[in-house]
């Protein structure tokens, strides 16, 4: 019984930490999308507001310094994107064994009421 607790809860709180990664990813996936819009933006007003050769060139490597920037932002949610695929991976690899793990201790449960059945009928 307390190794069916134990799975079962050890189950329930790897199942809340692959839900809580989910959500980072689905939150930083919202970032790289406005980061996204953003540079458009900015693209289309250096392209339409700008007559300044100088002033737009300036304007440009500003945006490609923030463009760097966001690559490099989404690449690092792109990594912890991985680690949450990895992360579910290997919870769905612990769920199998916890999963044995309760059968194995329900087999042991079922074996043990079988034989405790069993003596009780020898001793009447």
């Amino acid at each position: 019984e307390k190794l069916k607790e134990s799975a079962a809860s050890k189950y329930e709180e790897e199942k809340r930490k692959l839900q809580d990664e989910q959500e980072n990813s689905t939150r930083l996936q919202k970032t790289i999308d406005a980061y996204k819009t953003e540079i458009k933006r900015l693209g289309l007003v250096a392209d339409s507001e700008r007559t300044d050769k100088d002033y737009a060139e300036r304007e440009l490597e500003d945006i490609k310094v923030r463009y760097d920037a966001a690559l490099q932002e989404f690449a690092e949610m792109k990594a912890q994107l991985e680690n949450c695929v990895a992360a579910r991976t290997k919870l769905e690899k612990e769920k199998k064994y916890l999963e044995i793990d309760l059968n194995a201790a329900k087999n042991e449960a079922s074996e043990a009421s079988t034989l405790a059945t069993d003596e009780a009928k020898e001793i009447s």
